[in-house]
């Protein structure tokens, strides 16, 4: 649904965010380089990618690349995982997934206005519903007197 499609795309921002802050390690532990990725997942604050942090640690301890072991999760986009395996190779993770955060920004923000309009328009539809109903209502208990007056016609 595309509800879902923006809470994630708003949570892989938030992934973004996190990774910039924190750099491309450059060190070669393993265990030091699961460290920034799992901090960056955890800034989602998404319970679909947060439950996969320890599965993405172990794969990273185990020498697989970042986009593998989110790949693997399935729960990521085939886009993303795409462009963080471009930014891995060439060494710029934090200017490509800037360059893709602002894309997902730019989606996302016009998926929120789509979401606003439509609710909008629903709001509006209830009220005016609501008070065609009202006004339904008093027009037939003003009618009902001048009906009983006239001898039930």
């Amino acid at each position: 649904p595309a509800s879902t499609s923006l809470l994630q795309r708003t949570a892989v921002e938030r992934i973004r965010s996190s990774h910039k802050a924190i750099g491309n390690p450059p060190y070669s532990h393993s265990l030091l380089v699961s460290l920034p990725q799992s901090m960056a997942l955890r800034s989602s604050l998404n319970p679909i990618f947060t439950r996969h942090i320890k599965s993405v640690e172990q794969r990273i301890i185990d020498g697989e690349s970042f986009h593998a072991a989110l790949d693997k999760t399935e729960e990521f986009s085939r886009e993303f995982i795409s462009v963080l395996e471009a930014g891995e190779l060439s060494g710029t993770i934090s200017e490509t997934l800037d360059h893709q955060a602002k894309t997902f920004r730019r989606i996302a923000k016009t998926q929120f206005t789509m979401l606003t309009k439509v609710m909008g328009g629903l709001v509006f539809l209830i009220v005016g519903t609501l008070f065609v109903f009202m006004i339904w209502n008093l027009f037939q208990m003003y009618l009902s007197p001048i009906n009983d007056a006239l001898g039930g016609v």
